[in-house]
């Protein structure tokens, strides 16, 4: 689901039905099989385009989680998940850092542990995005929402 595509009362009542997750990427064919992986495990993904603005966007929609690129074209997910965790009405909101990169290196591991809750090392099966989404949203309080 496209974030615009629906009157903003109409989404509001929809997602605050489900349990959502705000994706922030730049890969379209990548998104389309995560939004189909979460979409028949019961959790609604919205896209958002990393040139919008990501804190407003979260701001709007209160996903329960937010699952962030590390590598995007205009920018660094780190820098995101840093901006996310800087305003208050978004602080909360568990994020999940994916990328190809982790099991390359320990080099990122001191700049993601201090924003992020959990990272996905891509390529991911949808059992292990369900299981980290399902992690970070007890540990941060958000399963029963």
């Amino acid at each position: 689901m496209a974030m615009g595509n629906m009157p903003p009362s109409a989404m509001k009542e929809f997602l605050m039905r489900q349990k959502v997750v705000l994706i922030i990427d730049d890969d379209k064919e990548f998104i389309e099989e995560l939004q189909d992986a979460l979409l028949s495990s019961g959790i609604v993904a919205v896209v958002v385009d990393e040139g919008y603005d990501t804190v407003s966007a979260a701001r709007k929609i209160q996903p329960d989680a937010i699952l962030i690129d590390y590598r995007l074209r205009k920018g660094d997910g780190l820098a995101v998940a840093r901006k996310l965790r800087a305003a208050p009405d978004t602080a909360r909101i568990p994020i999940v850092l994916m990328s190809g990169y982790f099991g390359r290196s320990d080099t990122l591991r001191p700049a993601y542990t201090t924003c992020v809750d959990a990272c996905l090392s891509k390529p991911f099966n949808q059992r292990d995005v369900v299981m980290t989404i399902g992690t970070v949203l007890t540990s941060r309080g958000h399963l029963n929402k």
